[in-house]
């Protein structure tokens, strides 16, 4: 043995190192490769369910959406019928309203002309009724003119025969 190398020991050595390296990749290796497999397998499972996931929920926003679109223009024709029966109803009413203002006015100028009716026959009474007061007074006054005249005359003549 030239540098005083042990064959022997250098193969009992390896041997040992073979042994542990061996022990190891049972022990420590192996286990630690299956944990990292099954780990990296539930990783890819879980990004394939996400983006299952992910998908299933474009699928449903596109879904919504489309909805929402057919709700939109449903709610706009809703809203174009409601505003038409609306304009309508606002229609009649206002006939109605037109028709009721036209008969209440057509009852007020009854009213009026009733009214007015009473009130000339009124002022046609007070009318006759200071007439013939007036003729009344206006027959007192000559009568009474020409009554006095007649005592007048009277008395004068009573005075001559007298005198």
């Amino acid at each position: 043995m030239p540098l005083n190398i042990d064959f022997q020991q250098v193969l009992l050595h390896l041997f040992n190192f073979v042994i542990l390296g061996g022990g190891l990749y049972f022990l420590l290796y192996k286990p630690v490769r299956s944990f990292m497999e099954q780990r990296e397998k539930a990783i890819r499972d879980q990004l394939d369910e996400a983006e299952s996931a992910k998908e299933e929920a474009r699928q449903m926003k596109a879904a919504y959406e489309e909805q929402l679109s057919q709700l939109d223009s449903e709610l706009l024709k809703r809203k174009n019928d409601l505003d038409q029966e609306l304009e309508k109803q606002r229609k009649e009413v206002e006939a109605e309203g037109k028709a009721a203002a036209a008969e209440y006015l057509k009852r007020a100028k009854e009213d009026a002309e009733k009214e007015r009716g009473v009130m000339m026959e009124e002022a046609r009474k007070e009318i006759r009724t200071l007439a013939a007061e007036a003729a009344e007074k206006l027959v007192r006054d000559s009568v009474s003119g020409v009554y006095d005249e007649f005592l007048e005359q009277v008395g004068q003549d009573g005075d001559e025969r007298h005198e």
